[in-house]
């Protein structure tokens, strides 16, 4: 699967960092989730990818406390059955692994190879997205508000993955030290397992 990666960097990625002081936080299948994008949505610099062999920034990187607290205001108005959890988890495992001045770091370029923009262009495109999550986020609500069940869902409940989908799709659920992509300073940055 073709996946978006988030990191935590407590220096802020350049040509001259070692992918070794990134710390894996989630990854996401085909898609860069709308919570990856609020995390890094604060402070925002483009940055180069440890994860591809690129000269041109194709990462992301924004500050974390900012990015905690905006992430932290959107999950507090949803309204859905399986937000309590998800959010609780999520804010614990952030929080446990950043400090305020640490870095997000997304690495989308795997996912927005997909499309048929070059991949630079998609990143850029990204980047300047994220001063538009204002609207997403109003949309995104709207979609995830209650709404009075049928007679079937009374009489037959969805299973709680289902349930459960749309608020995974935010980019909750996934948390994680260990990515695909995993760094320390004795390997290459690819875990092949």
């Amino acid at each position: 699967a073709n996946r978006s990666y988030l990191y935590a960097s407590t220096a802020l990625p350049d040509a001259q960092a070692s992918p070794s002081t990134l710390r894996g936080i989630s990854e996401h299948a085909y898609a860069v989730p709308l919570l990856f994008r609020l995390l890094v949505s604060c402070e925002t610099r483009p940055c180069r990818s440890a994860i591809w062999d690129e000269p041109g920034p194709l990462a992301l990187a924004g500050r974390c406390g900012p990015g905690i607290a905006r992430a932290a205001a959107f999950l507090a108005r949803i309204e859905h059955p399986a937000i309590s959890p998800m959010r609780e988890e999520a804010l614990r495992f952030l929080n446990e692994r950043t400090r305020p001045d640490d870095w997000f770091v997304l690495e989308p370029a795997e996912v927005l190879g997909m499309g048929d923009a070059p991949v630079a262009e998609a990143v850029e495109k990204l980047r300047l997205g994220l001063g538009d999550l204002d609207a997403e986020i109003e949309r995104t609500l709207a979609t995830l508000a209650p709404r009075p069940k049928n007679i079937w869902q009374r009489l037959l409940p969805p299973a709680q993955q289902v349930v459960e989908a749309p608020i995974r799709e935010l980019g909750l659920g996934h948390w994680s030290d260990t990515l695909y992509f995993s760094f320390d300073a004795a390997d290459d940055g690819r875990d092949d397992s």
